[in-house]
């Protein structure tokens, strides 16, 4: 199962598109949303040409890019969820022009968006989700066949046109604290880009206050551009000296490495990303900051929560092994506790408080105690001898 885990990961990745440090298999719940505020700012150090050579701008060549974006989940139920936003982008770049150093800039409301996203569910350790996202932005750039004839204060603000994206999203929890994150996408570009396959692997570290990330974002290129075999004959736009924009078969690969501080319902993040390979893009690097405010909503915890005066069976826990993937409680088979029933494990205390912790199946049943082989972790909490254990 780590093979073939391994072997995925390495094949997909997670592009992820509103809050960088939670896994994009973590759903809302039914009404819950999810507001994310992203700052970012690039600066280029110069560039990869079409065959990966790295390029250094020039004494008077300078590029760089900040952007503002704005993302909005909801969640129609813990299996279903919408999105939308928009980003604001500005750019200053300097070159040698014909007679003169050449100064531009451009900003402006740069594409609107909209996602979805259905959860697959969850076997064992292993979480499955499907994404969807549809891109306008909202200009159209000009093209030009000679560079005499490109107007040296043209500036575009990036890829004009429509593009969508389809991917999937794989998450493995290792422990409490530790999940791998993977997915691919196939996204169809603007601007007669190449269909590209963006792509991220991510190893998160989620405590009860602080969030640490540590991966590889990038893009691989299908390599459908029609100028492939003559680069020199793609019509020019208002690029340089950046070539971030109508690239042909533009692909990457960034280091990447973040870390986020959580509250109750928000958290701030920071997240840098250095470009490591690339064809036909910038090489430099970006600096991300987060704001995330989050209300759950009605998920599966809060409804096991809500219902567990149903539940057939209560008992205690004895104790929990030492790698906490089972625990002993005090029924069994003289309780009518039966093997593969479903119990949930709640943190309890004397003011009436109940934390879903795990959940777990009746994986060996004697005649008064019961081992439960936890499946799923809703908490970043041991199960310790005491806590409850509710079956149905």
């Amino acid at each position: 199962m780590v093979k073939i885990f391994t072997f995925f990961i390495f094949m997909f990745s997670q592009n992820l598109w509103a809050n960088p440090f939670t896994p994009a298999t973590t759903f809302l719940g039914k009404g819950g949303y999810n507001l994310s505020f992203l700052g970012s700012y690039w600066q280029s150090t110069g560039y990869y040409d079409e065959n990966g050579q790295v390029i250094q701008m020039g004494p008077n060549d300078a590029f760089s890019m900040t952007e503002g974006e704005v993302d909005l989940r909801y969640g129609k139920s813990d299996k279903l969820q919408f999105g939308g936003g928009f980003r604001f982008r500005q750019l200053q770049a300097s070159f040698d022009g014909a007679n003169q150093i050449v100064e531009n800039s451009n900003s402006g409301l740069d594409v609107v968006w909209g996602s979805l996203f259905y959860h697959l569910g969850t076997y064992d350790s292993m979480s499955y989700a499907l994404k969807f996202k549809f891109t306008h932005a909202f200009y159209a750039n000009a093209e030009y066949d000679t560079t005499s004839s490109l107007p040296e204060d043209e500036q575009v603000l990036g890829d004009s046109g429509n593009e969508w994206e389809l991917g999937v999203d794989l998450s493995y929890n290792r422990s409490r604290v530790h999940s791998l994150n993977a997915g691919m996408s196939f996204r169809q570009p603007g601007n007669h880009l190449s269909s590209e396959i963006p792509f991220a692997l991510n190893s998160v570290w989620q405590w009860q206050f602080w969030t640490l990330k540590m991966g590889v974002d990038g893009i691989y290129s299908m390599g459908t551009d029609e100028f492939t075999a003559d680069p020199s004959s793609k019509p020019l736009q208002g690029t340089r000296p950046s070539m971030l924009f109508n690239s042909i078969n533009r692909q990457w690969a960034d280091a990447v490495i973040g870390i986020e501080k959580k509250f109750t319902h928000w958290s701030l993040g920071y997240q840098l990303n250095y470009r490591v390979q690339g064809q036909s893009t910038d090489q430099g690097v970006r600096h991300l900051l987060m704001f995330n405010y989050r209300q759950q909503g009605l998920d599966y915890r809060t409804k096991k929560i809500n219902q567990f005066k149903d539940y057939d069976i209560e008992a205690s826990v004895v104790r929990s092994s030492p790698r906490g993937k089972f625990v002993l409680i005090d029924k069994g088979l003289s309780d009518d506790v039966e093997k593969g029933m479903v119990f949930d494990i709640y943190q309890t205390d004397y003011f009436g408080g109940n934390i879903l912790v795990a959940s777990g199946i009746a994986h060996q049943v004697r005649s008064e105690e019961t081992i439960i082989r936890l499946t799923r972790q809703y908490q970043s909490i041991k199960v310790k001898k005491g806590f409850q254990a509710r079956g149905h």
